[in-house]
């Protein structure tokens, strides 16, 4: 598959996520300035890298960083936990209304760590999912 043609198959990965998040009791951004005054709790949602995989190549593999912040460590971990619940369940769902993305399904890619952040000191967990989807037009017909 030409590269152009990669254009219209992979989708906006954090848009994705922050999608597939809609449901969760938190502000869910692909982007905010972490200043002190930001609500909590918080999950923030950034591509970490990733790339297509597949021959062709049609499915998007996205390394999706997530950083979940909240008032207290407990409360993070708890989010941490309900963010990782609701992503890993995901599989062969179709995203946005209408359809931008088919996410294949959502795996575990490395540890949660915690990360008290520097700049706010909030309680902040992160990890990192992989999401495997296609971009509007490689979604499967029904």
């Amino acid at each position: 598959m030409p590269v152009a043609d990669l254009v219209g198959t992979r989708p906006d990965a954090e848009r994705v996520v922050v999608e597939l998040l809609a449901e969760i009791e938190a502000e869910v951004s692909a982007a905010f300035n972490p200043a002190e005054d930001f609500p909590l709790p918080a999950v923030l949602v950034h591509r970490a890298g990733g790339g297509t995989a597949g021959h062709p190549p049609v499915l998007d593999a996205a390394v999706i960083g997530i950083d979940v912040y909240a008032e207290t460590k407990p409360e993070a971990w708890d989010l941490t936990a309900d963010v990782l619940e609701t992503l890993l369940a995901v599989e062969g769902e179709m995203v946005g209304s209408p359809p931008f993305a088919w996410v294949a399904a959502v795996e575990d890619a490395g540890a949660t760590i915690w990360l008290p952040d520097e700049t706010t000191g909030r309680a902040r967990y992160s990890t990192v999912v992989r999401v495997y989807a296609r971009g509007e037009s490689a979604i499967p017909a029904p």
